[in-house]
């Protein structure tokens, strides 16, 4: 509870970064190769902040910013319908293409209420690099 007085002010300080990304990424020339998330109606926290990755090079940029200290991550790396908790339904790989591509293709970027602008130009920095 000693923290819920601060909320409002984390939230809204990881909007701007959103938006920070957002415009380093558009700036970047990344566009055909990197897709930032889509516009959200209402007030969106972005306590994640995700990327798609095309071209089949998620992991490997994953790894490329492991090397130069960018902690991203994978956090939903199997789509729902292929989850051990609802096997019983019976699905199978196939049955949901668009999720299974988008398991495989999300990166989430470091953000937080303390990620500083210069870290994200790091960070947008090291993209760009993998790509070149």
């Amino acid at each position: 509870s000693a923290r819920i007085e601060h909320l409002k002010t984390w939230n809204e300080k990881r909007r701007a970064s959103a938006e920070n990304y957002k415009r380093l990424l558009g700036q970047s020339g990344l566009s055909g190769i990197v897709q930032t998330p889509a516009a959200k109606i209402g007030r969106h926290v972005y306590h994640q902040y995700v990327i798609r990755v095309w071209e089949n090079k998620r992991n490997e940029l994953k790894l490329f910013l492991a090397e130069r200290g960018v902690g991203a991550a994978i956090y939903y790396p199997v789509p729902l319908h292929l989850q051990p908790c609802i096997e019983d339904m019976g699905h199978q790989p196939g049955d949901f293409p668009i999720a299974e591509k988008a398991a495989g293709e999300t990166l989430a970027l470091p953000i937080s209420h303390e990620i500083t602008l210069e870290r994200q130009e790091y960070v947008v920095k090291a993209i760009k690099d993998f790509f070149s």
